[in-house]
Formats: C-alpha cells, structure tokens, sequence
C-alpha cells in the first residue's frame, strides 16, 4: 500500500530499572552459542493491537533475550490486524502478532511473503484473554440466557474480518443466533469500553488488559471466554515474518530463540508459579498498564513450544471465503512456517 504511514510508539526502554533488573537476574537462564554484541544490535520493527498477549516480547525484551541475540526490538501500535497485516506486507514492519485475516491469505496469493512461524496468542481452557462482554443491564439468570438475549443488541468488535469474529458468531450459534440477530460495529479495542460505559454498545467481543479494565468499572460481566468454540491450544493470532524476517533465516531464527524463551518464562509463571510476581511485574512495565490490573486480569495462553494448528488455519480460509472476504483458497504450505519455531525447540528442548 503505497505511503502506508505508521504512528510508531516505542513501548520498551533497554533495560529495566536498576532494582528490577537485580530482582529477575535469575529467570529464563540458560546457556547459548554465542551471541552478537550489543553494539551491532539489528532493529526489528514489531507490531501489535496491545495487551497482555505481548506478554513474551515484554519477557524477552526486558530480561535481555533479544539482546543476546543481537537484536533491538522497536514495538508499534496499531489499532487492528488488517492494519497490521498491511503494514508488514508492504515493509512498515518486520513482523507482527496478527489474528488471523483475509488480508493474511490474500497476501500470499499475491505474492507477498508473510509467514505465519509461532503463536501470540492461543486458547485453552482456564487461559483466555479474550472474553464476551455484556452490559449489566441485560445480564439475565445464567450466561446462555444472557447470550441468547442479545438479538437486536449492539455487539462491538474490532474487526469482522478476522478469525476472531469467526469465534464470536461460533459461540453466538451455540446460543441459538444468527450472525444477522446481531448489529455489529466494529472498535478499536481502546474505543470498546468507552462505547460500552456510554451505552453505545451493549456488548463486545474484548480483549486483555482493556477486558479487565472494562469489568472493573462494574458495567459489565463476562459470559463467555470463548474457549467452548475453540480447539484446545489454537492459535488465533500467529507471529506474522515480513519478508526481511522470513528471507533473512538468521534473523528470524534469533527472534523467534528469543521471543520463546519470553513465552516460556511467561508460562513458568502462569502455569507453574515461577517468579510468578517478577513476572507480572515486567508485563506491567512493558505495557503502560497497572500491576493491579494485569495480576488481576484473565491470563492468555502462550505456547511454549509455538506449535501451529493447521486444520484451524484451513478452517478460518473456507470462513473468508463463505463471507466473501476472501477470493480463493491457498495452500497452507505457503502461509505457514514452523521451521523457526522448531529451531527454537531444538535449541532450547521441548518445554513440557
């Protein structure tokens, strides 16, 4: 897209404060080959929609990883994925955590080289950063009745073109309604709790730490994390190569050593109890949000081991192509990549 122009945000500094980084000198320690320096540090440009999802490129930023490797991590902040996907198709960014888009598929059918090489953003049960929203005022006996009686109801989310809304109409058809039953209007994640404390929406398909934040202002109440819709462990939003990453083999196998040693400190913590507080408390940093709020939040599953499911990869493509938002199907060979992520796991070993 030619003059795509790009409000760049750096979110992280270099190093954490002097105390912090005395506190977690001890996470995410082991030995690898040896590394570039830090003067020779090679930018990667990053873009993300925010929230706790981020959290294993906060961990591997301020606890060194990606230093080690020779690379200095510039994070963005865009306001959906199609804006993502476009972004690094055309060069703005070297990679992003994209949740899955027509824009993805279409990229490669032109000839774009994106490649979707590891998980941002995944579900299991008991870990969903993504919930169902609804304001109090319709909040009937139990969560089914409530989802059922949102027909003719305002429902925000940021983007219907994106397996995320393919999730959302899954789990609104095991209540009984119909994509039609449902006025949508698309919001920035940011805009999405404004428009529900105003009344403007009356539910909403949101996303950590604005979830949290939206549920602590006591409007609304959570009624589905969406995980009844979701193959255990699928990724919704893939780690997204440019074409610098995905051609530059060194590269990309270096930021994706990095970023998985973050994911696992992230799940030593969330799934383990490791250095749970430190942890919290670089997502904190990294984010601009609260401590309060991101211990308090509905943690995201972040895959240790960065695998990809295919089969759900194929089924979002035959959604975009049933709703029109997407001409004609690819082979999942030219999208997907695990050869980055299974370099990671040679490296590190299996994390189990």
């Amino acid at each position: 897209m030619e003059g795509f122009m790009i409000d760049r945000r750096q979110f992280l500094g270099r190093s954490l404060t002097a105390a912090s980084a005395l506190a977690l000198a001890n996470i995410g320690s082991v030995t690898l080959p040896s590394m570039a320096s830090a003067a020779a540090a090679r930018p990667v440009r990053f873009g993300t929609v925010g929230g706790t999802s981020d959290a294993g490129l906060y961990l591997a930023n301020a606890l060194g990883f990606f230093e080690e490797v020779g690379i200095k991590l510039e994070l963005s902040r865009l306001g959906t994925s199609p804006a993502l996907a476009s972004a690094t198709a055309t060069g703005n960014l070297d990679g992003a955590g994209i949740s899955v888009n027509p824009a993805l598929y279409a990229s490669i059918e032109q000839g774009l080289q994106l490649k979707a090489v590891g998980d941002k953003q995944s579900f299991s049960p008991g870990l969903s950063s993504a919930h169902i929203i609804v304001n109090k005022r319709l909040i009937k006996g139990s969560k089914a009745e409530t989802i059922a009686g949102l027909k003719g109801k305002k429902f925000a989310i940021a983007s219907k073109k994106t397996g995320f809304y393919m999730i959302v109409l899954d789990v609104l058809a095991k209540h009984g309604l119909k994509e039609g039953d449902v006025s949508f209007v698309e919001l920035a994640y940011p805009n999405i709790t404004p428009a529900l404390t105003s009344g403007a929406v009356d539910a909403a398909a949101h996303l950590e730490p604005y979830l949290s934040q939206a549920i602590k202002m006591g409007v609304v109440d959570s009624v589905s994390d969406l995980t009844e819709a979701f193959p255990p462990g699928a990724t919704l939003v893939p780690i997204v190569f440019g074409e610098r990453m995905a051609s530059d083999t060194d590269l990309g196998n270096d930021f994706m050593l990095a970023y998985t040693r973050g994911v696992r400190v992230y799940n030593d913590a969330y799934t383990k109890g490791i250095n749970k507080e430190k942890t919290i408390t670089i997502i904190a940093e990294g984010s601009k949000i609260d401590r309060d709020v991101i211990e308090n939040s509905f943690p995201t599953a972040l895959n240790p081991n960065q695998n990809l499911d295919v089969a759900f990869f194929e089924r979002m493509q035959k959604f975009f192509i049933a709703q029109g938002t997407l001409r004609q199907p690819i082979d999942m060979k030219r999208l997907i990549d695990t050869s980055f992520a299974a370099n990671a796991v040679k490296k590190l070993g299996r994390y189990t």
